[in-house]
């Protein structure tokens, strides 16, 4: 293809196709921001979440079961950063059934700290939707 070719072909797509990416919907609560990653319906999701003072820029990852009240709270531990993202994903969209304690084990096997938690069903990340 032509550079004439490639720039017709880039002047009628359409805007929304060159366009950036929108940014992740997030909430603020509690001196943390929250950004929601995944959301799998029946209130299942990924999100992540950054503290305010905190000198790291690596958040804390969660699969949080919104409609539980329960979730795996993660923390990188100098392994691969999706790891834990990775993991949830592949679980969740597996025809096994796995639990929370599934997934928090896995995690840590993994490198990461992990720990199934109690969760606010109310917090500001579970109102948030793409």
């Amino acid at each position: 293809m032509g550079v004439k070719s490639l720039a017709v072909a880039l002047a009628v797509l359409p805007q929304a196709m060159l366009a950036e990416a929108p940014p992740a919907p997030s909430c603020f609560e509690s001196g943390a921001e929250w950004y929601l990653g995944t959301d799998y319906g029946n209130g299942l999701r990924l999100a992540t979440k950054y503290r305010a003072n905190e000198q790291s820029d690596v958040g804390t990852g969660y699969l949080l079961s919104c409609t539980a009240g329960r979730a795996v709270e993660a923390r990188q531990s100098g392994t691969d950063g999706y790891v834990f993202y990775d993991l949830a994903d592949g679980m969740i969209r597996s025809p096994e059934r796995y639990t929370l304690d599934d997934l928090a084990k896995l995690t840590r096997e993994a490198g990461w700290s992990a720990q199934v938690v109690n969760f606010n069903k109310g917090a500001c990340i579970c109102g948030l939707t793409w």
